[in-house]
């Protein structure tokens, strides 16, 4: 992508599951420069995003490569009603 373009939209789908008994939900995540995370279309998360966020947005920063090998975990309890029956999307 260097040289070519800011911006990659990845879409990962997965089958939903019961969340009734679900007391912890992380995303684990390893990034080089900025993302923003979409489930089922409802924004989760961002790191180093621009705003307004366009669709060839660039990260606001670079992260130091030592930092970028290393996942960080983010809690998304908050966002477990998201998860639906059947098919949904990480993007």
């Amino acid at each position: 992508m260097f040289g070519a373009s800011s911006s990659a939209y990845i879409r990962i789908p997965f089958q939903g599951f019961d969340t009734s008994s679900v007391n912890d939900f992380q995303l684990l995540l390893l990034y080089d420069d900025g993302f923003v995370a979409y489930l089922n279309g409802q924004e989760i998360a961002r790191r180093l995003t621009p705003s307004p966020l366009l669709w060839n947005s660039a990260a606001t920063s670079a992260r130091s490569n030592d930092v970028a090998l290393v996942s960080e975990s983010i809690n998304l309890i908050d966002n477990l009603g998201l998860v639906r029956p059947g098919t949904n999307v990480l993007a």
